[in-house]
């Protein structure tokens, strides 16, 4: 294949070179027209149609570090400051001069401040014009060095003529800001949609899903006022579901959904009620709990997987495996309906308070095929260990040899951050003596783990002895 050049680039015809530029992200489109002096002349990277600038690629990073390690804060302040400035003039005169007639993407992210809504109104208006496909709008600071507090009272509002003329907008994200209007009704083309530090009502939420009826993919993301996500209508097209870090979510989800095929949810414990939710794949649930809180019940743990008897992916971690009681694994109870899982994905460090809960997952999940543990390796370095050991009984000891357990359709087990501990050893022994089918277990060593300590050598040893006698599993270290 011929290698091009920038002489024979320049040959192309004039119009070929702007349906380069036209496909190129601002910031390529701007590099690529360095190439020749008579592009950068003529600003053919106006014709642009994909602008992506964040406000921290010019914000003086090095210098600032340098200012921070001086420990001369003020002017690091003032060079943001400036950085900010420059940002909205270069943003202001670019949106204002683009030549594209269509925009497929406009993203950017800006720190309010009072005096750039104009500027803000104006390239809203602009992009919406130009019939923007996907817009991005982010008013959080991205700063790391020295970032300012989030605001509950957003001081910009998104304005109304942005409702009015969305009909061309398939992807809108938004974050740190208020909703205003909030009438979804002409966001005809949307198929995503994503909502971040807003404040939202679970009314609002369902009017805009039903108002946008290509809507696909729906992420709430640290929202206020949002006590219940209440989606009970047909709605034939949403397929993924995000909800993060709701804390007013209080009365918890009740979903008619038989589109949905991803869930996600990070947060406190609340209730769920599914219904018609056939076509569910793949769940991640993150609870949030108090690991020093014994005012969990059997009910209360049952109704954590409530709903989710159907999904083949099943990903779940970490801190509410802390307050599971270890009566139920005596009795044999299976304390969920995980019915159809095939893979499950946990989050843990492996300690003896964390496996009953993961042993009853275990046995809740009559066709699970293959186990993938990552193990955070990290638990010494937690302060609380020591009060989490006194507070949460460990695994019974005679669990380990306890008949009736039986993993008839597990294949694979790996374990991603494995440090040779006895839990793990333990544990790993245990899944090999009662599977029947088990063919890999895959280890990938902690960052820090010292592979070569006599007693990592042990604990391998045991368990490739396990599987010799049970099988014989492949073990691999990774």
């Amino acid at each position: 294949m011929a290698k091009f050049s920038c002489e024979n680039i320049s040959d192309l015809p004039h119009e070929l070179i702007v349906a380069i530029i036209s496909l190129l992200p601002f910031i390529e489109a701007y590099r690529f027209c360095l190439l020749r002096k008579e592009w950068y002349a003529k600003a053919l990277w106006l014709q642009c149609t994909c602008l992506e600038l964040h406000d921290t690629d010019f914000y003086y990073t090095k210098a600032r570090q340098h200012c921070l390690a001086l420990g001369k804060r003020v002017r690091s302040m003032d060079l943001k400051e400036l950085g900010r400035l420059r940002y909205v003039h270069f943003l202001d005169t670019t949106i204002k001069n683009l030549a594209a007639k269509e925009i497929s993407k406009l993203s950017f992210r800006l720190p309010i401040l009072t005096q750039h809504h104009k500027n803000i109104d104006t390239w809203i208006t602009i992009a919406a014009k130009k019939c923007v496909k996907e817009l991005s709008l982010d008013f959080s600071d991205g700063d790391t060095l020295e970032p300012q507090p989030m605001q509950l009272n957003q001081p910009y509002v998104l304005p109304n003529h942005l409702y009015q003329n969305a009909a061309s907008i398939r992807v809108f994200s938004v974050s740190s800001c208020g909703l205003g209007f909030c009438n979804f009704s002409n966001f005809v083309s949307l198929k995503s949609l994503s909502l971040t530090r807003v404040r939202i009502f679970w009314a609002e939420v369902a009017h805009l899903v039903l108002s946008c009826p290509l809507l696909e993919s729906l992420s709430l993301v640290e929202c206020y006022r949002l006590l219940k996500v209440d989606i009970c209508f047909n709605n034939r097209r949403l397929k993924t579901l995000v909800v993060k870090h709701c804390g007013s979510l209080n009365m918890g989800f009740e979903l008619f959904m038989p589109t949905l095929e991803y869930f996600e949810y990070v947060g406190k414990p609340v209730q769920f009620v599914m219904r018609n939710v056939d076509a569910l794949q793949e769940v991640l649930l993150d609870y949030r709990m108090n690991p020093y809180s014994r005012d969990y019940n059997v009910d209360d743990y049952r109704q954590l997987f409530d709903g989710f008897s159907r999904p083949r992916i099943l990903k779940t971690s970490t801190t509410f495996l802390k307050v599971f009681v270890t009566d139920l694994l005596l009795l044999g109870q299976s304390l969920y309906r995980l019915m159809y899982t095939q893979h499950l994905l946990l989050t843990t460090c492996l300690e003896g308070y964390e496996l009953p809960a993961i042993l009853l997952l275990l046995r809740s999940s009559p066709l699970l095929k293959t186990l993938s543990i990552f193990s955070t390796g990290f638990t010494r370095l937690l302060p609380f260990q020591e009060i989490m050991h006194q507070t949460y009984p460990s695994l019974p000891r005679n669990i380990w040899t306890k008949e009736g357990w039986s993993f008839n359709l597990l294949e694979q087990v790996e374990i991603d951050g494995y440090v040779g501990k006895k839990n793990e050893i333990d544990f790993l022994k245990f899944i090999i003596r009662n599977s029947r089918s088990l063919q890999i277990v895959n280890l990938k060593p902690w960052v820090d783990s010292n592979m070569s300590s006599p007693s990592f050598s042990r604990g391998l040893q045991d368990i490739r002895a396990e599987a010799f006698l049970h099988g014989d599993a492949e073990i691999n270290i990774v």
